[in-house]
């Protein structure tokens, strides 16, 4: 990964974090009008939610993050967080799958993408399931399900789909109670992900330039 990528990934993510912290804001100021709008679209709502929650991961040029504020006020934090536990899932399936059928494509398409080959070796043939739960809750949900589609022909179908749901439970809950806390604990909590993202996309970098 060149130092541009990395940069532009670190800003990206930046840019999600604003974008929470501003729904947020405009969710609690709003919070009858769009509750209203919801209620008025019946099931269309839960829909479209998991819908961009499932796309946000097949196609990892956005986040979905910044619709959770939304989506807490209108059906409370414990059902928001199902929903973007399914979207999430579903999403990582279909990217698994896109990953796993149509491999040679898409490293002919996104030469790019032979950067993570390496993330297969953090995968332990002794831990195999551990190891999968743990990634997938440091890693870039869309990442790791692209990579190990390509990369871990010797992982399968059923271990991907249940290490999947496992590991991103705890972020889903994180995120959507995260309305709930005081705002000097939503402040540090969205500053913990982001370095840890951020170090992960360094990691990357360095760990690039030792391979070549």
């Amino acid at each position: 990964m060149k130092k541009k990528d990395t940069l532009s990934l670190v800003a990206s993510t930046l840019l999600v974090v604003v974008l929470f912290v501003a729904a947020g804001i405009i969710a609690h100021n709003y919070s009858v009008q769009i509750s209203k709008l919801i209620e008025h679209h019946g099931t269309l709502g839960p829909l479209i939610f998991v819908s961009m929650a499932a796309l946000a991961i097949i196609i990892p040029l956005w986040s979905n993050l910044f619709l959770l504020p939304f989506g807490v006020v209108a059906w409370g934090p414990f059902i928001t967080a199902l929903l973007c536990i399914l979207g999430w899932w579903i999403g990582s399936l279909v990217s698994f799958y896109i990953a796993r059928t149509y491999q040679q494509r898409l490293l002919a398409r996104y030469p790019s993408l032979t950067h993570y080959e390496y993330i297969d070796s953090f995968v332990s043939k002794r831990y195999e399931f551990l190891t999968l739960i743990f990634l997938r809750m440091t890693i870039p949900v869309d990442v790791l399900s692209y990579t190990l589609g390509i990369f871990s022909a010797r992982i399968s179908w059923k271990q991907n789909a249940i290490t999947t749901l496992i590991g991103i439970i705890p972020f889903a809950f994180v995120f959507s109670y995260m309305g709930t806390f005081p705002p000097s604990l939503q402040i540090e909590i969205l500053t913990a992900t982001t370095l840890i993202f951020i170090i992960y996309t360094i990691f990357i970098l360095i760990r690039k330039k030792t391979i070549v």
